[in-house]
């Protein structure tokens, strides 16, 4: 037999091992033989979850009640293929300790799992406030957010949305209302988070100071050390509805010093101090309580701006070390405080840092920010 037919018989096992891939691999290329792609299903908002997850709640205890909810990443209609839903039985007659509770998990429009116990975060809402509905819903929330320029997927963007119960007034921004919270994020890097109010669909704000804003027309563009400023700021009172009314504080530069900071050898930056003398009015009503403010209630905030438009915040922390006596910072002086108020507030600069200038802050009534620029001087 000649060479070239010895391989044969080997070529013919192995072309018809191969021959069912091959007619797979044939099957895939002709899109009438292939199986369609199923549709990605759309996300629920947290009602029509909340739906499926009523009837397990009630079912685990029929005395059971909504406390928190949580859901994302959201779409920009403010839907999520995940929902989590807390709920817990009040204590009966002889008070048990901890209240039972449950965790009911929706994923893909069905219940994916529940969990009773050791539950993180728990938290109930204040009894007497317990009766507060639940209105608005999270495509509603997201669209109130949308309208102020926030950013919920794309990208690497994404959002997850928290529904928090009403707590006690004094708490801040949980005080009266069921209130969304959403959390933006860029990648697994956390950014604002913006507070809307679930029984009356009210924005309240982002929950940290940003940084920037427009300069107001009714304060002037430009102080110095020694001048007074004054400053109408929103308020808002928390009962059937939310009311909202100006707050009068005033500010002023007593001075400022800088001194630098020694890193082993090496002064690269500097602490800044700036003394504030503060006052508030014996009619401010509302939140915030005081001049730190809590969640989206912020009393008027301060940065530090350089030449080249470079912002510092406040580091609180050295403020509370560069106050020898009380106040030791912000949050110790109510807004009701009609006597003078003095003490350091303390920015880490650059050590070259050029024509700083103290930036305060302030949420208008119709709800912008409000700037005034005081120069520092050199």
């Amino acid at each position: 037999m000649s060479k070239s037919w010895f391989w044969l018989p080997a070529l013919l096992v192995v072309f018809l091992l191969f021959l069912p891939l091959i007619a797979l691999s044939c099957a895939g290329c002709d899109p009438g033989q292939g199986k369609a792609v199923p549709a990605k299903e759309p996300g629920l908002s947290a009602r029509e979850a909340f739906a499926v997850a009523w009837p397990e709640a009630q079912r685990w205890n029929t005395d059971a009640r909504l406390c928190r909810v949580w859901g994302g990443p959201l779409d920009d209609g403010g839907r999520s293929g995940e929902w989590h839903f807390t709920f817990y039985r009040p204590p009966g007659p002889k008070g048990l300790l901890p209240p039972d509770r449950i965790r009911v998990h929706i994923a893909g429009g069905k219940i994916a799992g529940t969990r009773n116990k050791d539950i993180p975060n728990f938290s109930r809402p204040e009894p007497s406030k317990a009766g507060v509905p639940w209105l608005v819903d999270s495509t509603e929330a997201a669209g109130s957010a949308r309208e102020r320029g926030v950013v919920l997927s794309g990208g690497r963007n994404r959002c997850v949305a928290s529904l928090y119960a009403p707590q006690r007034e004094g708490e801040g921004v949980y005080a009266a209302h069921w209130t969304w919270e959403l959390q933006t994020m860029y990648g697994t890097v956390m950014k604002a988070k913006y507070v809307i109010d679930a029984t009356t669909a009210d924005f309240l704000g982002p929950t940290t100071p940003p940084v920037a804003g427009k300069v107001g027309v009714d304060v002037p563009g430009n102080c110095g050390p020694g001048d007074e400023l004054e400053i109408v700021f929103r308020m808002r009172q928390y009962g059937e509805k939310t009311t909202v009314s100006g707050g009068r504080a005033w500010a002023r530069v007593n001075g400022w010093d800088k001194v630098n900071l020694n890193d082993g050898g090496r002064v690269k930056l500097s602490l800044l101090k700036v003394n504030l003398t503060v006052r508030g009015d014996a009619g401010n009503k509302g939140f915030p309580l005081n001049f730190a403010g809590t969640g989206p209630d912020l009393a008027p905030w301060y940065f530090i701006v350089d030449a080249e438009g470079r912002t510092y915040g406040e580091d609180r922390w050295l403020s509370e070390k560069s106050n020898r006596y009380p106040p030791r910072n912000l949050g110790e002086v109510p807004v009701q405080a009609t006597a003078a108020n003095t003490l350091n507030l303390a920015f880490i600069v650059p050590k070259e840092i050029a024509g700083p200038r103290l930036w305060v802050q302030w949420f208008g009534l119709d709800g912008n920010i409000e700037t005034a620029v005081i120069e520092l001087g050199n």
